[in-house]
């Protein structure tokens, strides 16, 4: 039974899909349809984290719970109350006063219309208007001559007659519409947070019980993260919004702008509304400087001054909010228009604790966790995978940022190598055994690392000190473009390194490397190669120096930390290997207890064997 479970066909691709999208658009007609309810709900939930600190408080002071939620929702409404009579009153005044303003509103329009006399825009002014009053034409007349029927048209005409309905006009709920939706909103909304703020503990135990015994901890951690998240970021986001009100009121009354109170306070409400909302109470201040005031200058000091509070606002909220509720930038603003699409302004305002209980169910439930990999506003790639992912780009620029800032971290070559170089190096040697990229896709991006490398800007590290030939080494050609970005890690990294490293460009000949080997008089060679290649240069290196008649100490600097992706290091050093580095820090170690301590006697030159005599050694593949 089992086994034909198991073996059982599986739905194609294509279905599973249409269903996953049937069912993405079933939940937004949800929402959207059901909004009549879900609004309030959602409204409520929010108010209760909120004002729950406030019920807390009151508890630890011996005050009953019924009481505490009493007491603050009394507070609230009347801090509501005082703030919306004082707006409703200044906006109020203001529909009054509008008949006041049109002299102010005809001078200035009057003004950019002198500026605009004779431009292009006043010309298409013209045809608009020319166009509409071709549509707005009386049928009836043929360029504004009357058309008179003929007999034949009065005689076939039927006459109509308009009888008016004799009985009593019936009472409809449609023009108060709009009103009873808004009561109703209220309301539940009300009845809802108390209700919440009453029985918080009870629906919380009931949403861990719902989940499972199994699941408690993670349905614990993500309800109390939520919650943590979402009242700070609105405890917080009041007291911003009201501050940025205040301000803005005080500066446009100032200003001797007429009704300050209803355009900062418009200003600081619209600030719920991530981004767009600063905007918004920019352009209605400016437009109310616009209409209210007869000249040019109070409208300039408004947007000065709105610019000036939202520059403020913008550098203070990172102090103020610490790390934020953890979401991205563009995850708050896609949610917000997603929301405020379906829900209107309500949805927009909502947008961003939306976002937050999105992220948090994604870190903590595996099912969503694309949740968070999506909307979550810590980098998701390791600082290793980024670097490899913007050089497959062909991204230079921003892989030699990445590289800049672990250097610039801990301030060390070594670490940037043995984290950024290294996994690197490590991972596109991987893709090309794999066949994710192709030898030439590997060899770009061998020469882009380089280019990277050597291009690196860094504040050197002072050697330690030691006897000129006595700390000299010569780097032996690299075989692969790999091994060439692992050399040129070796080079960025030779301030690190208490050794002076002299290197054999790739591509030469083997009498030119011994030539090198002479001119250099190193005390010993470094040989660069992955794991699976070490064996062969060692034992490749190993033959040329014995052939040369040098009995020079050979180290390996294997870029592929993994010992066990090739020969152990004993193999490595029966083949000829005085040391295996696999690393950086190796490497430098055995610099340090092994050249720093010989006697400085000079170093052996090398008989260069005539060049037919010299061994065929073919190079490594990528």
């Amino acid at each position: 039974m089992r086994s034909d479970s198991l073996n059982a066909p599986r739905a194609p691709r294509s279905i599973l899909f249409a269903a996953q999208l049937a069912s993405v658009l079933m939940i937004c007609a949800i929402l959207y349809w059901a909004q009549f309810i879900l609004v309030p709900i959602v409204l409520a939930v929010l108010c209760s984290f909120v004002l729950y600190p406030g019920v807390r408080f009151l508890e630890r002071h011996r005050v009953g719970r019924m009481p505490a939620v009493a007491m603050v929702l009394a507070v609230a409404f009347a801090i509501l109350g005082a703030l919306g009579w004082i707006f409703g009153s200044q906006l109020a005044g203001l529909v009054g006063d509008v008949p006041e303003y049109r002299e102010n509103i005809r001078h200035k329009i009057s003004t950019v219309r002198a500026y605009m006399t004779g431009s292009t825009i006043t010309q298409l002014q013209q045809t608009i208007r020319e166009v509409g009053e071709e549509f707005d034409r009386d049928p009836g007349t043929i360029d504004g001559t009357p058309v008179v029927p003929t007999e034949d048209e009065e005689a076939s005409a039927v006459p109509v007659k308009v009888v008016a309905e004799d009985q009593f006009p019936e009472f409809s709920l449609e023009g108060l519409g709009p009103y009873v939706n808004t009561i109703f909103t209220i309301g539940l909304m009300v009845i809802l947070t108390a209700l919440f703020l009453t029985w918080r503990e009870d629906l919380v135990e009931r949403l861990v019980g719902l989940a499972g015994h199994t699941r408690m901890v993670i349905t614990t951690h993500a309800v109390t993260d939520a919650g943590s998240r979402i009242s700070r970021y609105l405890g917080l986001q009041f007291a911003v919004n009201l501050a940025y009100g205040a301000a803005a009121s005080l500066g446009l009354y100032l200003l001797d702008i007429p009704y300050a109170v209803v355009w900062g306070g418009f200003a600081g409400l619209l600030r719920y509304i991530p981004y767009l909302g600063s905007i918004l109470g920019t352009l209605s201040a400016v437009l109310a400087a616009l209409v209210t005031t007869p000249g040019w200058e109070p409208v300039l000091l408004a947007l000065l001054l709105y610019v000036f509070l939202d520059i403020t606002t913008n550098v203070l909220e990172p102090f103020i909010f610490g790390a934020g509720v953890g979401v991205s930038t563009l995850a708050v603003l896609l949610t917000v228009v997603f929301l405020g699409w379906l829900w209107g302004p309500v949805g927009a305002i909502l947008g961003t604790p939306f976002a937050v209980c999105l992220v948090v169910l994604g870190e903590h439930v595996p099912g969503l966790a694309f949740l968070s990999w999506l909307m979550s506003k810590q980098p998701r790639l390791e600082p290793h995978a980024n670097f490899y992912h913007r050089l497959l780009r062909q991204d230079l620029d921003g892989a030699a940022q990445v590289l800049a800032e672990s250097y610039h971290q801990d301030d060390s070559e070594a670490t940037a190598i043995e984290t950024i170089v290294v996994p690197t190096l490590e991972q596109a040697l991987a893709d090309l055994r794999g066949g994710a990229l192709a030898a030439g896709e590997v060899h770009r991006l061998g020469v882009a690392l380089c280019d990277i490398l050597d291009d690196m800007d860094h504040e050197p590290l002072p050697a330690p000190d030691c006897d000129g030939e006595n700390c000299r080494l010569l780097v032996c050609p690299p075989v692969s473009m790999l091994d060439q970005a692992a050399v040129s890690a070796l080079a960025w990294a030779q301030p690190h390194i208490p050794a002076e490293l002299c290197f054999s460009r790739r591509g030469r000949l083997v009498s030119e490397v011994l030539e090198d080997l002479n001119d250099a008089a190193a005390r010993g060679i470094v040989v660069v190669a992955s794991a699976r290649d070490e064996k062969r240069q060692v034992e490749r290196w190993r033959l040329l120096l014995d052939q040369a008649g040098l009995d020079l100490p050979l180290v390996l600097f294997s870029w592929t930390t993994a010992a066990d992706a090739g020969p152990d290091d004993r193999e490595l050093r029966e083949a000829g290997a005085a040391a295996v580095a696999r690393g950086l820090d190796p490497l430098v170690a055995w610099i340090r207890g092994s050249l720093e301590e010989a006697p400085g006697e000079a170093a052996p030159s090398a008989a260069v064997p005539p060049r037919d005599e010299l061994p065929v050694l073919a190079n490594a593949p990528t």
